[in-house]
């Protein structure tokens, strides 16, 4: 076990934290309870305490996620999903889609989609879209995105592109987000 965390705040936000590493790293399904609390460094009845569940710490860990994802999205618009200095929206994605492979997602496990109502803001302010066309629209530009967040590598490689170009690749992602949101 590691240094010790006293106290419920910091309890569950260790055991958050660490879910969320080992989420990204290796998936739900792959990670005990067990695991969990130990790289948190707490006793692992406490997720029980906590959370209820595991699907319960899989709830809060996706929470917290979007959170993050809604401020870099706020500060930084489409920018924060290109940009590979600023990790949160594509961590976010790639425990998103892990938890989702792996058929972990609690009922009704997401409440929030900061990237799906950004674009789909955009849509309706810049265009006058109604509601369902830019949650569409929307969507599928989010589906774009995390398609090239997840096979980044592999998707160059079968462009033909060289690992030079990836800076370029990621600044065309942005207009062509906003194309497909916008119409």
């Amino acid at each position: 076990m590691s240094t010790a965390v006293w106290g419920r705040a910091a309890s569950e936000n260790a055991l958050v934290s660490a879910a969320a590493d080992l989420f990204e790293e290796v998936g739900p399904n792959a990670v005990s309870v067990r695991a969990i609390a130990e790289r948190a460094g707490v006793n692992h009845g406490l997720v029980h305490h906590y959370f209820g569940s595991k699907a319960g710490l899989v709830q809060a860990v996706l929470e917290r996620l979007a959170d993050e994802s809604a401020a870099a999205i706020r500060e930084r618009g489409v920018d924060a999903v290109i940009d590979p200095a600023d990790l949160r929206v594509r961590r976010h994605v790639r425990v998103l889609t892990r938890v989702v492979l792996d058929d972990a997602a609690p009922e009704g496990f997401q409440a929030r989609f900061p990237i799906v109502a950004y674009l789909s803001g955009l849509g309706r302010e810049t265009l006058g879209m109604d509601e369902g066309t830019a949650a569409l629209r929307a969507s599928q530009a989010v589906a774009l995105m995390v398609g090239w967040l997840i096979l980044e590598p592999w998707l160059l490689a079968s462009a033909g592109l060289s690992p030079d170009s990836l800076e370029a690749a990621r600044a065309d992602l942005q207009p062509a987000l906003i194309r497909l949101a916008t119409g």
